[in-house]
């Protein structure tokens, strides 16, 4: 069976600030900038991050990003309005995500779940 989420999700493929290790980039994103962004978007209803296993395994080959954030949404609307309104584009937020990121590609996406 296949469901899909009721979710809207935007998914960024993250690069770090060269200038960061990618465990500091992780470190970051985990204590720093979460807890700030998560109170900046109203509606949302689904964060997480997810990273590679640096030096971890050797079997996988590593892709050009550092993170894949998601964050989720109950529609479309709630998402534009959360990823356009005020707290979300004040100037704590876009320093926060100047200190550890490079680049972000976006996607917005919906979401199946196959039941195994």
């Amino acid at each position: 069976m296949i469901k899909k989420s009721a979710l809207v999700r935007a998914v960024g493929l993250v690069r770090r600030n060269p200038n960061l290790t990618p465990e500091e980039f992780k470190n970051y994103w985990l204590n720093i900038h979460v807890p700030m962004i998560k109170d900046k978007l109203p509606g949302l209803a689904l964060y997480t991050g997810s990273f590679p296993l640096v030096g971890k395994s050797t079997e996988f080959p590593l892709a050009p990003y550092d993170a894949i954030v998601e964050l989720g949404f109950e529609s479309i609307d709630a998402m534009r309005q959360a990823l356009n309104g005020p707290s979300f584009m004040s100037q704590d937020r876009q320093i926060s995500s100047a200190k550890f990121l490079s680049s972000a590609d976006s996607l917005v996406m919906e979401k199946y779940v196959v039941e195994l």
